[in-house]
């Protein structure tokens, strides 16, 4: 069974947030603690901190348990800090079977002075704070505070979907919940309506994206989820999984959602909403509404003639794809140098010729492009003089000019910084193309 850590500890910082001091000021804000500070009417301010632990059992009656290493890790985060008052929040869940998020049990919040009397003065190795009835009675004269959580805040059942179908294959979707469910999901930052985005071919059996925010748009890039789908029995399975910055794909260590859908069409809806109440598809980070909007993405595969009308067509296309792969920014990283460049300096480059390209890769805007300086990476690249060996960059071409001879040198054994699972297969296709007899091979 799987573990609940990132949804409790997301849903203990909220907690602290938006119940406990509602009127603080927030300096910091990370996945397990968070930083406020109040003011009063004398203009004085008071900083506090609150640690949280997330704690899934999935085994009735067990104790929320402090371990010594935890506190030394509480300690580095209030000796940090400096606040006046520090605090730790233990986010306690029980679970039955696959109703996990109904019987998220209680936030408990214990003043560090408790854990310095228990680890300093007393010298124990662990904190058992339990929560059922006569454990409250022992530990609440103590200072520890229940707030138990009788109705799971993400559980949602009144919600209507709209879609827009893009050329490109995929769709943008518009999750609207109801005025009750708005209320309770807007204090954990989830805006009424939620944008996603996914492929049309996300309920097929397999790896897929969703997006945070319309197709393209800054959030789809930044906070989507991986997701890997099973189905059989009647009932589909998803578990959530993250690609790290080498391209490799690794599960992420959140609970897997079973789906039981007699209607194929409606498996987008409960794949969204579950997603949402299992605390997947949300940020951190505030967005806001230039953060989910997306700039409109090129409607046409990338085909054009270089004659005429049709290289003014390109050009253009050019610029939308360029503006896509910069989201929004006005510079951008060479994926070859590894150097930022202003927007101007950046050529949106394919990374597989566009006359070899199937109309799906044509498609693949976000995987079949990248952005390479025009200070030289495009043109070796393009002409094939380097290419990208298991994310490293590598000479091809030979060359007799000495100036050629130092850039490619120079770039000789970089890390791309733009390789990953999704486009591996077409800078493999670029280098197979490159490297074949009649290019010759490394200088």
């Amino acid at each position: 069974m799987k573990e609940l850590s990132p949804f409790l500890a997301k849903s203990g910082v909220s907690f602290v947030k938006n119940q406990l001091y509602p009127n603080d000021i927030v300096v910091e804000e990370t996945d397990n603690g968070i930083v406020l500070v109040s003011t009063d009417l004398n203009l004085t301010k008071t900083q506090t901190s609150v640690y949280v632990i997330p704690r899934d059992y999935d085994k009735p009656k067990q104790n929320a348990m402090i371990h010594e290493d935890d506190y030394k890790t509480i300690n580095e985060f209030f000796a940090k800090n400096k606040s006046v008052h520090n605090y730790v929040l233990v986010v306690h869940a029980e679970r039955d079977g696959l109703r996990y998020l109904n019987n998220v049990g209680y936030y408990i919040l214990i003043p560090n002075e408790v854990l310095h009397t228990i680890f300093i003065l007393q010298n124990k190795t662990n904190l058992n704070i339990g929560v059922t009835p006569t454990q409250r009675e022992k530990w609440s004269p103590k200072g520890i505070t229940y707030y138990p959580i009788k109705i799971n805040p993400w559980h949602i059942r009144e919600s209507l979907l709209d879609q827009t179908e893009l050329p490109n294959g995929w769709y943008d979707f518009h999750l609207q919940f109801s005025e009750k469910e708005a209320r309770v999901l807007s204090k954990f930052g989830i805006p009424n309506p939620c944008m996603f985005s996914l492929n049309s071919s996300s309920s097929e059996d397999g790896e897929h994206y969703i997006g945070i925010g319309e197709y393209g748009s800054f959030a789809f890039r930044q906070y989507g989820v991986w997701i890997s789908v099973k189905s059989g029995s009647g009932q589909v399975t998803l578990n959530a999984f993250s690609v790290n910055n080498k391209g490799k794909c690794e599960m992420v260590n959140w609970p897997e959602i079973k789906i039981k859908c007699k209607k194929n069409d409606s498996l987008i809806h409960f794949t969204l909403v579950r997603a949402i109440e299992a605390g997947w598809l949300t940020s951190s980070n505030p967005l806001h509404k230039e953060d989910l909007e997306a700039s409109t993405p090129p409607s046409e595969p990338f085909d054009w003639d270089f004659d005429g009308q049709a290289m003014g067509s390109y050009r253009k296309e050019q610029s939308k794809l360029r503006e896509l792969l910069l989201q929004g920014q006005k510079e951008g990283c060479c994926v070859i140098c590894g150097e930022m460049y202003p927007a101007d300096m950046l050529w949106a480059a394919h990374i597989k010729k566009r006359s070899e390209c199937q109309p799906e890769e044509k498609r693949d805007l976000l995987n079949i492009a990248a952005l390479m300086c025009k200070l030289g990476c495009d043109d070796l690249f393009e002409k094939g003089y380097i290419g990208i060996n298991q994310g490293i960059v590598t000479p091809i071409r030979s060359t007799t000019a000495s100036a050629l001879q130092f850039k490619i040198l120079e770039l000789d054994g970089k890390k791309c910084a733009g390789f990953n699972d999704r486009n591996t297969k077409y800078f493999d296709w670029h280098w197979d193309f490159y490297s074949s007899a009649r290019y010759g091979h490394k200088i």
